[in-house]
């Protein structure tokens, strides 16, 4: 008999009477008592359904956050689904049955990119429409522009000019052009397990990391070539909006490299847990970082890397990811492992904090077109 069981990885004891498997942590049952979650048919229920679900599980466990460009909206991911909520009226606006898929936004707001559990990936075109008492966002419907990745699929990354970033686990990383459906470029030497990456603004560079590599690679992205490699563990690549930085996250330190002259310029010490590297993220403008220290995350200047803020964390709190929403009103941290996300409402912070001269004192530069808060919205 095929016993599917929801998770990452599944394995036997050796006695062969116990059954783990791991979807953010390890669980075990004897063999025979163990609880089936789902039994799928290949052919009935394929792994990519753009239908509505209403199952519990998809709003638990977010790993993932990615904010739409216009605000308001936020795409939470795990491995049950997906969810958009409207964060400046914290609701749910729809559940999404998508096992095994990602999702990321486009960086001008124009299209909602999904990679399936089988390597597909689908673009659905996201259109804004605004009255005078409401405001209506239309995603969809999904187009496949690429029938499969090569490789079991991993991370991706969203670049300028129909740019897509595929890092499969077990494979080549390479850059695809969502216009054509065509290899643009492909990489080498590969990574073994190619988790993380990111594509600069500008699109001219890609940058790789590995779980339990030993480098980051930053590779021109038109032709493919090397232009630099930094020793590491496990590590995950950021470009700052502004493409001036390079952060590599590494489990206990995070560095900041100058992209014209490719040297570490800072290195900040945090306390790790796991085996993960930490979280980061930048606002819209690059003038502020956030960044995982422990059960804290701390809010840092990015001109002198001082820290500005820090927000507390339970002592068990895993950090998926950390965003914040386009006009720095908010900071999302997505909590894996049956964790609930956390949400810093900034702005409120910031009155409490001017009256008792204690402010950051940053003016963000806001995105053009973002939706109005006040109005109602329709999905």
């Amino acid at each position: 008999s095929l016993v599917s069981a929801d998770g990452m990885m599944t394995c036997f004891s050796r006695d062969g009477q116990y059954l783990g498997h791991t979807s953010g942590r390890w669980r075990f049952a004897a063999v025979g008592e163990h609880v089936m979650h789902r039994q799928v048919d290949a052919k009935t229920n394929p792994l990519l359904n753009f239908g509505l679900s209403k199952r519990n599980n998809v709003t638990s466990e977010i790993n993932h956050w990615d904010m739409f460009p216009r605000g308001r909206l936020m795409i939470g991911q795990n491995y049950y689904g997906a969810t958009l909520r409207d964060i400046a009226r914290d609701t749910a606006l729809v559940q999404l049955q998508t096992s095994g898929c990602g999702f990321r936004f486009n960086r001008d707001g124009t299209q909602l990119i999904a990679v399936t559990a089988r390597g597909e990936v689908h673009r659905l075109p996201v259109s804004v429409a605004a009255t005078a008492d409401s405001i209506e966002v239309v995603i969809g419907p999904p187009n496949r522009v690429i029938n499969s990745i090569p490789g079991m699929p991993g991370m991706f990354a969203i670049g300028d000019n129909d740019q897509l970033l595929a890092a499969p686990i077990f494979g080549t990383p390479q850059i695809l052009n969502m216009a054509s459906g065509q290899l643009q470029t492909k990489y080498q030497p590969r990574h073994i397990m190619a988790f993380w990456g990111d594509v600069s603004p500008s699109g001219r560079f890609v940058a790789t990391g590995a779980f339990h590599g030993s480098n980051v690679q930053v590779h021109d992205a038109e032709t493919g070539k090397l232009v630099q490699t930094f020793k590491s563990g496990s590590a995950c690549p950021w470009f700052s909006p502004d493409e001036r930085h390079l952060a590599i996250v590494e489990l206990g330190q995070y560095s900041f490299v100058d992209t014209k002259t490719w040297k570490v310029v800072h290195e900040i010490q945090t306390t790790s847990r796991g085996i993960w590297p930490g979280g980061l993220a930048y606002t819209f403008d690059g003038k502020l970082i956030a960044i995982e220290d422990g059960t804290r995350i701390r809010l840092l200047e990015s001109e002198r890397f001082s820290t500005l803020a820090e927000f507390p964390l339970s002592a068990d709190h895993v950090v998926e990811s950390i965003r914040f929403t386009p006009d720095t009103g908010y900071l999302i941290v997505g909590g894996g492992d049956e964790k609930p996300t956390h949400v810093w409402n900034l702005n409120k912070i910031r009155e409490q904090l001017q009256a008792m001269n204690l402010d950051w004192n940053h003016s963000a530069a806001v995105p053009p077109d973002q939706l109005d808060a006040n109005k109602p919205l329709r999905l």
